[in-house]
């Protein structure tokens, strides 16, 4: 019997726009291993509306609204989809890491996040926050990416 390691994160809208801006980062890395690896999205209808908004506000990525579109949906497909209830906001300074964490919290993910700040006391809650890089070392030093 095969045993297949499931690795839920939220991933925050910072790192998809740093992956799509660049292929030189680890976020670029981080959203190319995601089929291949043990790495499971969560979304909610909120966060996946954020992408979306926030993808084509003009100049902030060098794609057109359909190639977001077929990214987003791509995303879609991979994630566990996780029902937010606002149960103890607000937590956090911002309404949108709220919505977040909430997700992180719901599906027992970890977040990707270039701004750890912004999550400071998730922990109390049971859910860590991290960079793209520490979770992309993660990855190799367990072995999950070739």
């Amino acid at each position: 019997m095969v045993v297949r390691v499931v690795v839920r994160i939220v991933i925050d809208t910072n790192v998809i726009v740093a992956g799509l801006r660049s292929k030189r980062g680890v976020s670029y890395q981080l959203l190319t291993a995601l089929p291949r690896s043990p790495l499971e999205p969560c979304v909610s209808v909120a966060l996946v509306l954020e992408y979306e908004a926030v993808l084509k506000r003009p100049g902030v990525v060098p794609l057109t609204h359909q190639h977001i579109d077929t990214f987003v949906d791509s995303i879609c497909y991979m994630a566990h989809h996780t029902d937010i209830h606002y149960l103890w906001r607000p937590f956090l300074a911002d309404a949108q890491d709220d919505m977040v964490l909430e997700v992180a919290f719901n599906a027992r993910a970890t977040i990707i996040s270039y701004n750890l700040a912004d999550f400071a006391g998730s922990d109390s809650l049971g859910v860590l926050a991290m960079t793209p890089a520490d979770m992309f070392r993660t990855l190799l030093s367990e072995g999950w990416l070739p």
